[in-house]
């Protein structure tokens, strides 16, 4: 019997299998786009419906939730907001928690959270 290594018998079964990898491909696609189209559009109900606008505005100046080109640290915060950087983090922690408790209102836990996250 002829032994093959298991790149060979993998680069055969894609080749066999392959217009169905390609249809398989194209689906888990869409599925990505669209749980990451939930997430982004719960993430932002919550932040909308639980947080302050101080929290609100925290939030998306450190993870660059409306301008994507720039994450803010601590201390720009800070200094924007005319407070320390320990009190942003303060603000955030507490955004933070508040989100957490929004997401359990909505049965979503940790887990189910991270299934939801969008691959960086």
């Amino acid at each position: 019997m002829l032994e093959l290594g298991l790149s060979v018998l993998a680069t055969i079964a894609i080749a066999f299998l392959l217009p169905g990898v390609r249809l398989g491909l194209a689906r888990l696609a869409q599925w990505r786009a669209d749980r990451r189209q939930r997430w982004s559009k719960l993430l932002h109900e919550l932040i909308e419906t639980e947080l302050n606008a101080r929290e609100r505005r925290v939030i998306a100046l450190r993870f660059g939730l409306y301008d994507e080109s720039k994450m803010w640290t601590l201390q720009e915060i800070g200094q924007r907001l005319g407070v320390s950087s320990q009190r942003v983090r303060q603000i955030e922690a507490n955004a933070f928690s508040k989100l957490q408790a929004g997401f359990a209102a909505k049965g979503i836990g940790p887990e189910q959270a991270m299934g939801m996250l969008p691959k960086s």
